[in-house]
Protein backbone atom coordinates (compact mmCIF):
# COMPACT_ATOMS: atom_id res chain seq x y z
CA UNK A 1 0.00 0.00 0.00
CA UNK A 2 2.66 2.35 0.90
CA UNK A 3 4.93 1.67 -2.05
CA UNK A 4 1.91 2.25 -4.33
CA UNK A 5 1.28 5.63 -2.96
CA UNK A 6 2.16 8.69 -4.38
CA UNK A 7 4.93 10.55 -2.58
CA UNK A 8 2.53 13.64 -2.18
CA UNK A 9 0.15 11.74 0.19
CA UNK A 10 2.68 9.56 2.43
CA UNK A 11 2.92 10.44 6.22
CA UNK A 12 5.88 10.84 6.38
CA UNK A 13 8.58 11.99 3.98
CA UNK A 14 10.29 9.04 2.80
CA UNK A 15 8.51 5.54 2.66
CA UNK A 16 9.42 2.73 5.66
CA UNK A 17 12.39 0.52 4.46
CA UNK A 18 10.76 -3.06 4.34
CA UNK A 19 8.94 -1.38 1.38
CA UNK A 20 12.31 -1.74 -0.88
CA UNK A 21 11.38 -5.63 -0.79
CA UNK A 22 7.73 -5.14 -2.66
CA UNK A 23 8.36 -4.50 -6.03
CA UNK A 24 8.31 -1.13 -7.53
CA UNK A 25 7.15 0.37 -11.38
CA UNK A 26 7.17 -2.17 -13.97
CA UNK A 27 6.15 -2.55 -17.84
CA UNK A 28 3.51 -4.80 -18.05
CA UNK A 29 -0.07 -5.37 -18.15
CA UNK A 30 -2.48 -4.95 -15.29
CA UNK A 31 -6.00 -5.77 -15.18
CA UNK A 32 -8.15 -4.52 -11.78
CA UNK A 33 -11.82 -4.69 -10.28
CA UNK A 34 -13.06 -2.81 -7.37
CA UNK A 35 -16.72 -2.54 -5.63
CA UNK A 36 -16.83 -0.73 -2.36
CA UNK A 37 -16.09 -4.21 -0.27
CA UNK A 38 -13.69 -5.41 -2.60
CA UNK A 39 -10.63 -4.59 -4.47
CA UNK A 40 -8.55 -7.12 -6.30
CA UNK A 41 -5.65 -6.69 -9.01
CA UNK A 42 -3.17 -9.10 -11.12
CA UNK A 43 -0.58 -8.56 -13.58
CA UNK A 44 2.13 -9.82 -15.75
CA UNK A 45 5.12 -7.39 -16.02
CA UNK A 46 8.81 -7.30 -17.48
CA UNK A 47 11.57 -4.62 -16.84
CA UNK A 48 11.46 -1.84 -14.49
CA UNK A 49 10.99 1.30 -15.73
CA UNK A 50 14.69 2.60 -15.38
CA UNK A 51 16.88 4.80 -17.31
CA UNK A 52 18.61 4.43 -20.56
CA UNK A 53 21.37 2.97 -19.44
CA UNK A 54 19.48 -0.43 -18.00
CA UNK A 55 16.88 -0.01 -21.13
CA UNK A 56 21.01 -0.52 -22.75
CA UNK A 57 22.06 -3.49 -20.63
CA UNK A 58 18.70 -5.25 -20.94
CA UNK A 59 18.55 -4.96 -24.67
CA UNK A 60 22.38 -6.07 -24.67
CA UNK A 61 21.21 -9.28 -22.51
CA UNK A 62 18.79 -10.00 -24.71
CA UNK A 63 21.08 -10.19 -27.81
CA UNK A 64 23.43 -12.88 -25.75
CA UNK A 65 19.82 -14.61 -25.75
CA UNK A 66 18.87 -14.20 -22.13
CA UNK A 67 15.46 -13.90 -21.17
CA UNK A 68 14.00 -10.78 -20.14
CA UNK A 69 12.36 -12.42 -16.93
CA UNK A 70 8.64 -11.84 -16.11
CA UNK A 71 6.88 -11.57 -12.86
CA UNK A 72 3.17 -12.54 -11.85
CA UNK A 73 1.65 -10.21 -8.93
CA UNK A 74 -1.24 -10.03 -7.70
CA UNK A 75 -3.19 -8.56 -4.77
CA UNK A 76 -7.09 -8.48 -2.51
CA UNK A 77 -8.44 -6.04 -0.46
CA UNK A 78 -11.50 -6.55 2.04
CA UNK A 79 -13.38 -3.18 2.83
CA UNK A 80 -15.54 -4.79 5.38
CA UNK A 81 -17.60 -1.54 5.93
CA UNK A 82 -16.75 -0.36 2.23
CA UNK A 83 -13.94 2.32 0.91
CA UNK A 84 -15.65 5.73 2.09
CA UNK A 85 -17.10 7.28 4.59
CA UNK A 86 -15.77 8.80 7.98
CA UNK A 87 -14.71 5.06 8.84
CA UNK A 88 -12.91 2.51 6.71
CA UNK A 89 -10.76 -0.89 7.51
CA UNK A 90 -8.53 -2.34 4.91
CA UNK A 91 -7.20 -5.33 4.61
CA UNK A 92 -5.49 -6.48 2.30
CA UNK A 93 -2.42 -9.31 0.89
CA UNK A 94 -0.52 -9.76 -2.31
CA UNK A 95 1.95 -11.93 -3.46
CA UNK A 96 4.25 -11.86 -6.41
CA UNK A 97 6.58 -14.80 -8.34
CA UNK A 98 9.60 -13.05 -10.02
CA UNK A 99 12.06 -14.54 -12.68
CA UNK A 100 15.48 -13.19 -12.96
CA UNK A 101 15.67 -9.79 -14.82
CA UNK A 102 17.96 -8.88 -17.23
CA UNK A 103 17.95 -5.04 -16.32
CA UNK A 104 19.29 -6.06 -12.55
CA UNK A 105 22.79 -3.87 -12.64
CA UNK A 106 23.85 -6.77 -10.56
CA UNK A 107 23.89 -8.73 -13.33
CA UNK A 108 21.68 -11.71 -14.77
CA UNK A 109 20.55 -13.91 -12.14
CA UNK A 110 21.36 -11.86 -9.65
CA UNK A 111 19.77 -10.05 -7.25
CA UNK A 112 20.64 -7.46 -4.07
CA UNK A 113 18.51 -5.83 -0.99
CA UNK A 114 19.38 -2.90 0.34
CA UNK A 115 17.87 -0.07 1.70
CA UNK A 116 18.37 3.56 3.24
CA UNK A 117 17.60 4.31 6.26
CA UNK A 118 14.59 6.79 5.43
CA UNK A 119 16.03 9.12 4.48
CA UNK A 120 17.72 10.01 0.82
CA UNK A 121 20.20 12.99 2.29
CA UNK A 122 22.53 10.44 4.33
CA UNK A 123 23.14 8.27 0.62
CA UNK A 124 24.90 5.45 2.71
CA UNK A 125 22.70 2.72 2.98
CA UNK A 126 23.93 0.70 5.80
CA UNK A 127 21.90 -2.62 5.72
CA UNK A 128 22.68 -3.76 2.11
CA UNK A 129 23.06 -8.06 1.17
CA UNK A 130 25.81 -7.16 -1.44
CA UNK A 131 24.67 -9.51 -4.47
CA UNK A 132 23.47 -12.98 -4.37
CA UNK A 133 23.98 -15.03 -7.36
CA UNK A 134 22.53 -18.05 -8.80
CA UNK A 135 19.05 -17.09 -8.47
CA UNK A 136 16.51 -19.17 -9.75
CA UNK A 137 13.51 -17.22 -8.92
CA UNK A 138 12.08 -14.85 -6.26
CA UNK A 139 8.45 -15.28 -4.33
CA UNK A 140 7.15 -12.01 -2.37
CA UNK A 141 4.22 -11.05 -0.04
CA UNK A 142 2.82 -8.86 2.30
CA UNK A 143 -0.02 -8.73 4.97
CA UNK A 144 -1.39 -5.42 5.81
CA UNK A 145 -3.98 -3.15 7.75
CA UNK A 146 -4.88 0.07 7.24
CA UNK A 147 -7.87 2.25 8.03
CA UNK A 148 -9.27 5.51 9.03
CA UNK A 149 -12.25 7.69 11.37
CA UNK A 150 -12.80 11.26 10.59
CA UNK A 151 -8.48 12.99 11.60
CA UNK A 152 -7.53 9.42 12.63
CA UNK A 153 -5.32 7.39 9.97
CA UNK A 154 -3.62 4.32 10.24
CA UNK A 155 -1.19 1.79 8.23
CA UNK A 156 1.00 -1.18 9.32
CA UNK A 157 2.01 -4.22 6.89
CA UNK A 158 4.41 -7.12 6.86
CA UNK A 159 6.43 -7.54 3.98
CA UNK A 160 8.72 -10.50 3.20
CA UNK A 161 11.33 -11.60 0.41
CA UNK A 162 12.59 -14.88 -0.59
CA UNK A 163 15.64 -15.71 -3.42
CA UNK A 164 15.99 -19.12 -4.46
CA UNK A 165 19.02 -20.35 -5.68
CA UNK A 166 19.91 -23.02 -8.67
CA UNK A 167 21.86 -25.49 -6.08
CA UNK A 168 23.93 -26.15 -9.17
CA UNK A 169 25.29 -22.63 -9.31
CA UNK A 170 24.78 -21.79 -5.44
CA UNK A 171 24.26 -24.59 -3.12
CA UNK A 172 22.40 -22.76 -0.74
CA UNK A 173 19.17 -22.88 0.76
CA UNK A 174 15.88 -20.48 0.14
CA UNK A 175 17.18 -16.88 1.42
CA UNK A 176 14.33 -14.90 2.92
CA UNK A 177 14.44 -11.37 4.38
CA UNK A 178 11.61 -9.28 5.08
CA UNK A 179 10.59 -6.40 7.59
CA UNK A 180 7.68 -4.17 8.42
CA UNK A 181 6.32 -1.11 10.04
CA UNK A 182 3.59 0.49 11.76
CA UNK A 183 2.36 4.37 11.32
CA UNK A 184 -0.66 6.38 12.58
CA UNK A 185 -1.56 10.16 12.56
CA UNK A 186 -4.38 12.36 13.52
CA UNK A 187 -5.35 16.05 12.23
CA UNK A 188 -5.05 17.82 15.10
CA UNK A 189 -8.00 20.63 14.15
CA UNK A 190 -11.14 19.07 12.53
CA UNK A 191 -9.82 17.80 9.41
CA UNK A 192 -10.92 14.66 7.83
CA UNK A 193 -8.22 11.77 6.25
CA UNK A 194 -9.53 10.28 2.80
CA UNK A 195 -9.36 6.91 1.22
CA UNK A 196 -8.86 6.23 -2.57
CA UNK A 197 -11.29 3.56 -3.07
CA UNK A 198 -9.98 3.25 -7.08
CA UNK A 199 -6.52 2.85 -5.65
CA UNK A 200 -6.85 1.53 -2.38
CA UNK A 201 -4.71 3.88 -0.86
CA UNK A 202 -5.00 6.86 0.89
CA UNK A 203 -5.08 9.99 -0.63
CA UNK A 204 -5.41 14.23 0.07
CA UNK A 205 -6.84 15.43 3.41
CA UNK A 206 -9.40 17.45 3.55
CA UNK A 207 -7.94 20.28 6.34
CA UNK A 208 -10.11 21.52 9.29
CA UNK A 209 -9.56 25.37 9.33
CA UNK A 210 -9.77 27.91 6.39
CA UNK A 211 -5.97 28.56 7.70
CA UNK A 212 -5.13 24.12 7.24
CA UNK A 213 -4.63 21.70 9.65
CA UNK A 214 -2.05 19.96 11.14
CA UNK A 215 -0.99 16.45 11.34
CA UNK A 216 0.87 14.62 14.07
CA UNK A 217 2.31 11.42 13.35
CA UNK A 218 4.35 8.26 14.83
CA UNK A 219 6.10 5.16 12.92
CA UNK A 220 8.04 2.51 14.04
CA UNK A 221 9.40 0.35 11.41
CA UNK A 222 12.13 -2.65 10.74
CA UNK A 223 13.77 -4.35 8.08
CA UNK A 224 15.60 -7.55 8.36
CA UNK A 225 18.32 -8.41 5.43
CA UNK A 226 20.45 -11.49 7.38
CA UNK A 227 19.58 -14.26 6.74
CA UNK A 228 21.18 -18.03 6.97
CA UNK A 229 23.73 -17.74 4.66
CA UNK A 230 24.39 -13.72 3.98
CA UNK A 231 24.72 -10.47 6.66
CA UNK A 232 22.75 -7.77 5.35
CA UNK A 233 22.42 -5.74 8.22
CA UNK A 234 19.27 -4.92 10.48
CA UNK A 235 17.67 -2.08 11.60
CA UNK A 236 14.85 -0.38 13.51
CA UNK A 237 13.86 3.22 13.69
CA UNK A 238 11.35 5.23 15.73
CA UNK A 239 9.86 8.55 13.95
CA UNK A 240 7.53 11.51 14.92
CA UNK A 241 6.09 13.60 12.27
CA UNK A 242 4.34 16.83 12.15
CA UNK A 243 2.65 18.16 8.38
CA UNK A 244 1.14 21.61 7.90
CA UNK A 245 -1.10 21.86 4.99
CA UNK A 246 -1.45 25.68 4.78
CA UNK A 247 -3.89 24.71 1.72
CA UNK A 248 -5.01 21.90 -0.38
CA UNK A 249 -1.97 21.99 -2.87
CA UNK A 250 1.33 22.94 0.26
CA UNK A 251 2.68 20.69 2.45
CA UNK A 252 5.38 21.28 4.75
CA UNK A 253 6.74 18.06 6.97
CA UNK A 254 9.31 18.28 9.74
CA UNK A 255 10.09 14.60 10.62
CA UNK A 256 12.35 13.49 13.82
CA UNK A 257 14.15 9.86 13.48
CA UNK A 258 16.03 7.51 15.95
CA UNK A 259 17.80 4.77 13.82
CA UNK A 260 19.30 1.76 16.01
CA UNK A 261 21.31 -0.65 13.36
CA UNK A 262 22.83 -3.74 14.21
CA UNK A 263 26.47 -5.05 13.72
CA UNK A 264 26.32 -6.27 10.21
CA UNK A 265 24.79 -3.27 8.96
CA UNK A 266 28.33 -1.92 7.79
CA UNK A 267 26.86 -1.09 4.16
CA UNK A 268 28.57 -4.18 1.93
CA UNK A 269 31.78 -4.02 4.56
CA UNK A 270 32.47 -0.20 3.89
CA UNK A 271 31.12 1.74 7.24
CA UNK A 272 32.64 1.42 10.68
CA UNK A 273 30.15 -0.52 12.95
CA UNK A 274 32.05 -0.97 16.12
CA UNK A 275 35.31 -1.58 18.25
CA UNK A 276 37.53 -4.84 18.18
CA UNK A 277 39.47 -6.51 20.91
CA UNK A 278 42.18 -3.81 20.74
CA UNK A 279 40.08 -0.55 20.77
CA UNK A 280 39.76 0.20 17.08
CA UNK A 281 37.16 0.36 14.98
CA UNK A 282 36.39 -1.81 12.34
CA UNK A 283 34.23 -2.53 9.58
CA UNK A 284 34.27 -6.40 10.39
CA UNK A 285 31.30 -7.49 12.35
CA UNK A 286 33.00 -10.43 13.46
CA UNK A 287 35.72 -8.21 14.98
CA UNK A 288 33.68 -6.10 17.25
CA UNK A 289 33.42 -6.58 20.62
CA UNK A 290 29.85 -5.68 21.76
CA UNK A 291 30.40 -3.36 24.65
CA UNK A 292 26.42 -3.18 26.33
CA UNK A 293 24.97 -3.81 22.97
CA UNK A 294 27.19 -0.25 21.11
CA UNK A 295 28.04 -2.14 18.18
CA UNK A 296 26.36 -0.95 14.66
CA UNK A 297 26.11 2.97 13.74
CA UNK A 298 23.11 4.64 15.36
CA UNK A 299 21.83 8.52 14.55
CA UNK A 300 19.35 10.80 15.10
CA UNK A 301 18.18 12.55 12.24
CA UNK A 302 16.10 16.00 11.55
CA UNK A 303 14.66 16.65 8.00
CA UNK A 304 12.37 19.22 6.38
CA UNK A 305 10.27 19.42 3.18
CA UNK A 306 8.52 21.92 1.59
CA UNK A 307 6.38 20.27 -1.32
CA UNK A 308 3.47 21.61 -3.70
CA UNK A 309 1.05 19.27 -5.11
CA UNK A 310 -0.35 20.12 -8.27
Amino acid sequence: MNRNSTSRYLMFMERPMATYLAPSRHLGINATYENPYVWAAAGVFGPEVEGSDIQTLSEDANKAGQNEGLSYTGKLVLRPFGGKGDFMLHLGGAVTYRMPKTSAEEGYRCVRYSSRNSTSINRKKYVDTDVINGVDHELGWTAELAGLYKGLRFETAYIARGAYLDRAVNDKDTQWFSGWYAEASYLLFGGKQNYDAGGAKFTRIDPGKKWGDLELALRYQTIDLNSKDYYGGASGMWQVGLNFYPCRNVKLVANYGYVDNDRYANGKGKLNVGYDAAGNPTKDFRKVVDAKGKSGVDYHQVTFRAQVAF
